[in-house]
């Protein structure tokens, strides 16, 4: 970000008193004055002037507005330049022209200050984003969405990042309905999972193909790091799927004990039935699992 200033003679002091504002908020600034002799200027001298500027200021005065040619010049070759205009009133009575309807008004230095602390922050993401996604280009890697579950698939946490910081949801979904985070449990990628997750992703997010959550595709592949990890992060043990299964349901019917004592440990359901009416504690009974009913009969006492 940098912001040009722009005055005439007038309202230079103005000018400075508005860099030094910006100076203390670390926005780097310049005072450009517009003199008579600013017709005179070759294009290539202003097209270099406002090269490398993000916003620019413009301090107005009464007479500025009834009587300055530059005004109008440098408002159109900077909005059509798409840089931000804003102006800075020095009257404060004086009525804005209506050529200048839309623009921005500030009439204190107090105004401009809280007008770019937030504009500061949202450039700056603005900037992250943009240089992310130049950079995933740089890459070889295109910027959509197949690209970036792609990414996940193949365990890339760079690009992955990338992704995120250049403006993807964590909790974009495949054209199958199945979320990042879902992608990333199935594939037993556990560095990607927390990569998501600390960029919140929805840990109880369900997926549209057979409406598992994270979890439940961790018990389904039987990675038990993953599971600790989802469980540990808050993880809800009790949610069911399109069928009525919770992930303790899975557990059972995939015979995996770890998991299971995983699941109890943070307060999984053993009596939660599904569509078929059974429970884990009646699929327990029905395999005679009779560790798992151990374990559920000491988690109920």
């Amino acid at each position: 970000m940098k912001v040009a200033i722009l005055v005439s003679g007038e309202s230079i002091e103005a000018g400075k008193s508005i860099k030094a504002s910006l100076l203390f908020q670390s926005i780097p600034s310049l005072v450009i004055k517009i003199t008579e002799a600013w017709k005179q200027e070759s294009s290539q001298f202003i097209e270099s002037l406002f090269k490398d500027i993000t916003h620019c200021i413009f301090v107005v005065t009464e007479d500025t507005l009834i009587h300055a040619s530059w005004l109008p010049f440098f408002v159109g070759y900077i909005k059509g330049k798409g840089k931000h205009v804003a102006l800075y009133r020095l009257c404060e009575y004086c009525t804005m022209p209506p050529w200048l309807d839309g623009f921005t008004v500030f009439d204190t230095e107090g105004e401009l200050s809280l007008y770019f602390e937030v504009e500061k922050d949202e450039w700056y993401i603005q900037e992250q984003r943009t240089r992310a996604r130049m950079t995933l280009l740089e890459k070889g890697i295109s910027w959509h969405t197949d690209s970036f579950i792609r990414c996940i698939e193949e365990n890339d946490a760079e690009a992955v990042n990338l992704f995120i910081e250049s403006g993807y949801h964590p909790d974009v979904r495949d054209k199958h309905g199945v979320p990042a985070l879902c992608i990333a449990v199935r594939k037993k990628h556990a560095e990607i999972v927390k990569l998501l997750l600390a960029h919140g992703a929805s840990i109880d997010i369900q997926s549209e193909d057979r409406g598992y959550s994270p979890l439940m595709d961790a018990v389904q592949v039987k990675d038990k790091t993953i599971v600790h990890l989802l469980l540990s992060n808050g993880a809800n043990p009790n949610l069911a799927s399109k069928d009525g299964q919770t992930a303790l349901i899975i557990a059972v019917g995939a015979d995996d004990f770890d998991c299971v004592e995983l699941l109890v440990r943070y307060h999984a359901n053993p009596d939660i039935a599904d569509k078929l009416g059974m429970s884990a504690r009646t699929y327990a009974q029905l395999f005679k699992k009779q560790q798992f009913l151990d374990l559920f009969a000491a988690c109920s006492a």
